[in-house]
């Protein structure tokens, strides 16, 4: 919750940020959570927000290609897409975007997403979520381009509390008459190094362990 009320404030100032954090916290739940909770946050519409996995596109044409029908708008590139955003505010969450370090997406890419998002005035606020820090993954050749680090200060994604992870079990439990003691709570916590997705996982386990045993429903 704070770092979701983080993240909306710093959106709400037009300020970009790359959420940083290892696989399976929670990156793509933010975004998710961003997208859906946003335009009541920001005040913007639902079509405002637009969220791309770069893991199912192809090249730089595929993304293109999907970011202008995400907006709405005629495949193109450019000037004649930042024309088409003129006057526009949007919400570009950007998903596995080490992706866009492979050969098939160039660095023009990298270029037009700063263009687009750098400035007051400008049409996108990024928030783009990683597995490293942006500057590692893109060290863009000095004197190219401005490199994308530069306008998306990281935000770091941290592992789950206590608490959290208590919270979300006892929230999965809710409605079964399965219960786990305070020896398996703390054990799935310690294993799953309080990623959300371990957790999970750890305890869909434990729970149909349960369920085989005949200790619940």
């Amino acid at each position: 919750k704070e770092l979701l009320r983080s993240i909306f404030e710093e959106l709400s100032k037009g300020a970009n940020r790359a959420l940083v954090g290892p696989a399976q916290i929670g990156k793509s739940s933010l975004l998710s959570m961003v997208q859906r909770l946003g335009p009541a946050q920001l005040g913007l519409a639902a079509a405002d927000f637009v969220y791309l996995n770069l893991q199912v596109l192809a090249d730089a044409g595929d993304f293109f290609d999907a970011l202008c029908q995400e907006l709405g708008l005629a495949p193109c590139r450019g000037y004649r897409l930042e024309r088409q955003l003129r006057g526009r505010r949007v919400i570009l969450c950007i998903d596995e975007v080490e992706k866009l370090k492979s050969d098939r997406f160039p660095i023009d890419v990298r270029e037009q997403l700063r263009g687009l998002a750098d400035g007051a005035d400008a049409p996108f606020t990024l928030l783009i979520a990683s597995r490293s820090p942006l500057e590692h993954i893109f060290p863009d050749a000095p004197g190219l381009t401005s490199p994308l680090h530069n306008i998306c200060p990281q935000l770091d994604v941290p592992p789950f509390s206590e608490a959290e992870c208590r919270e979300l079990i006892r929230q999965r439990l809710s409605g079964h008459t399965v219960a786990f003691s305070e020896a398996e709570i703390g054990e799935l916590i310690a294993r799953s190094g309080r990623l959300p997705a371990a957790l999970e996982r750890a305890a869909a386990v434990l729970f149909d362990s349960c369920l085989a045993r005949g200790l619940g429903s």
